[in-house]
């Protein structure tokens, strides 16, 4: 609180809701489906369903900000330097991790960012 008004503090994670929903039959589906196809084009590892879920974590989500952050800086020239940090949706795929934004979009598409166990990105996926 700062001059008796509260400031709101930045979650690193987003809550489960409709969207988390979503996105983990989409991902749940491509990492542990028969579509050998789309997984091996983004280099993802074949998993259990069960090794799909939803990251609430805040020092793992703060940890896929700042890949992701990192990783836009290098891959967009025209990306700001200084960015403010945003809930993200943050899914656990085996020892890999899928992030996305919601609030970044290319039109009606979104980025789910794939990254190793090291936090090295992978591949992304236009959602």
């Amino acid at each position: 609180m700062q001059g008796g008004i509260m400031t709101p503090t930045v979650r690193g994670c987003m809550p489960p809701d409709y969207n988390s929903a979503q996105l983990a039959e989409h991902i749940t589906e491509m990492a542990s489906g028969a579509d050998s196809v789309v997984r091996a084009s983004l280099e993802v590892p074949r998993v259990r369903k069960s090794q799909v879920y939803l990251v609430t974590n805040e020092a793992v989500c703060t940890r896929a900000w700042r890949a992701v952050d990192s990783t836009v800086k290098a891959t967009n020239p025209m990306a700001p330097a200084k960015s403010v940090q945003r809930p993200l949706y943050v899914f656990r795929v085996g020892s890999y991790a899928a992030v996305w934004d919601p609030r970044a979009r290319a039109g009606e598409w979104a980025s789910i960012y794939f990254f190793d166990e090291k936090w090295t990105y992978v591949n992304s996926l236009l959602y």
